[in-house]
């Protein structure tokens, strides 16, 4: 096996357009395994953009025309406002010198009055359109929200093609053009690149004999005469209790043998001890 087997799968619910590789075939990261259709998530980023863009145009004009014209407001809110004051101060002296009524002294009053409050109101409206205004704040917040969607929309769109996360092999092929896969759904399974490892479980009975660095010898059952050379790499902290067992990591100490394929059974046998000049005798004849 190799040091590390994933299987890949889609994020969201789609129909496959193209399967790119087949089974054996190698793979580079980021190669484009399985593609999804993308029409509507396509349509879906095109409206996000639009929005972010209409956002983006909201702020640029409240911070532009905006102010020009919350200034312009206000300028002229003054200048009405020094003009009807003119006219009040003009009418109180015409009162005084009895040349016209009361009554045109109530009316500039009230002018006077509703100029000022036309200003206020000018200036209020200046400072929803400034730094730190009301306007402003909210047309800032709706364009995040709207660049928001557009990175969403982006990585939806970028979720529908399914990648290699790294150099490897194509172990299994379980999905085709035209078909509809769900979330969490095997569609490929890798084998990546990266140092080749036996595992094997060994019988917890032979776990005090065990060490990390031992040699080993193995067998695959299909090449029988072809035995090659490994050692132990790991010892899994835990046992199997199912099965009362411990898994036993091998590393091989040459180059894989060419007829090593990923799953296939093999046997091995790890040298625990060495004695010299010891008495070896077959089973068969002990009794």
């Amino acid at each position: 096996a190799t040091t590390s087997r994933v299987n890949l799968g889609s994020t969201q619910t789609g129909r496959v357009t193209a399967v790119a590789l087949r089974e054996g075939a190698r793979v580079q990261r980021g190669d484009v395994l399985v593609q999804l259709e993308t029409d509507e998530l396509r349509s879906a980023l095109a409206q996000a953009v639009a929005a972010e863009r209409q956002a983006a145009a909201r702020v640029q004009s409240l911070r532009g025309s905006g102010r020009s014209v919350a200034q312009a407001q206000v300028a002229q809110a003054q200048a009405t406002l020094q003009a009807t004051e003119r006219e009040l101060a003009r009418t109180q002296q015409l009162v005084a010198q009895g040349f016209v009524s009361a009554a045109r002294l109530d009316d500039a009053r009230k002018a006077v009055a509703l100029a000022r409050a036309q200003q206020d109101s000018a200036r209020a409206q200046q400072q929803t359109v400034g730094d730190g205004g009301p306007d402003l704040a909210l047309a800032e917040a709706q364009r995040t929200q709207a660049q928001a969607a557009v990175q969403a929309a982006e990585a939806r769109l970028a979720q529908a093609t399914v990648r290699a996360p790294a150099d490897g092999r194509v172990l299994t092929r379980s999905v085709e053009p035209g078909q509809i896969v769900q979330p969490g759904a095997a569609l490929m399974s890798l084998a990546l690149e990266g140092p080749t490892q036996l595992v094997a479980q060994v019988d917890e009975r032979f776990l005090d004999q065990l060490r990390v660095g031992q040699t080993a010898s193995v067998l695959a059952d299909a090449y029988a005469t072809e035995r090659f050379a490994a050692r132990v790499l790991s010892i899994a902290p835990s046992v199997d209790a199912q099965r009362g067992s411990i898994e036993v990591q091998l590393a091989l100490a040459e180059a894989a043998p060419r007829f090593l394929r990923e799953a296939m059974t093999l046997a091995g046998e790890v040298a625990t001890a060495r004695r010299e000049r010891a008495l070896v005798l077959p089973l068969a004849a002990l009794q």
